[in-house]
């Protein structure tokens, strides 16, 4: 069994061996990476630092891709369908993994904002997002759900598809 974990100072994506607890690889990836996500060879990595989606091949460790975004990327997800969807500060965009090169325009914001978190719901084709309150994407609209307790912030933000009961976490102080 085999994990792939960050670190914010490494500079580097760690293949670690579950059963043994040991490190017994890495790939090279210069600054703050995090949200791995892996699908079949590939393990697709948010490079924060340079607000893009890098995608290693597992064997041979490498860079195979990177998806960027004029706007900054925030966060992604992969859905079951061959699909990215990532967020960033212009909107909501869609990549076909079939056809990498071809981002396609989910929903626009009005205008620039500051989203820092998304999640989707597969059974009901729902987009969360966290901007400072909770947001939910559906059919073209977005409307906000929810706001954090006066003097604390969203942080983590997942839904459990089995019933797409959706959890929150609170920033760390």
């Amino acid at each position: 069994l085999t994990a792939w974990v960050t670190d914010l100072y490494a500079n580097k994506i760690y293949e670690v061996n579950l059963e043994a607890g040991i490190i017994t690889g890495s790939i090279a990836s210069i600054g703050w990476n995090e949200n791995i996500m892996v699908d079949n060879s590939s393990a697709y990595v948010l490079n924060k630092k340079d607000s893009v989606i890098l995608v290693f091949d597992i064997n041979s460790k490498s860079v195979t891709y990177t998806y960027s975004d004029g706007g900054g990327i925030v966060d992604f997800i992969l859905t079951d369908d061959n699909t990215v969807l990532y967020l960033a500060n212009e909107g909501i965009y869609m990549v076909d993994l079939t056809n990498p090169g071809s981002a396609i325009s989910v929903y626009t914001f009005d205008q620039p904002r500051s989203p820092l978190k998304m999640t989707y719901d597969i059974k009901n084709n729902y987009i969360y997002f966290l901007e400072t309150d909770l947001y939910k994407y559906a059919n073209g609209i977005v409307e906000k759900m929810a706001s954090p307790k006066s003097g604390s912030n969203f942080y983590g933000l997942a839904v459990k598809p089995s019933s797409c009961l959706l959890y929150t976490s609170p920033s760390p102080r």
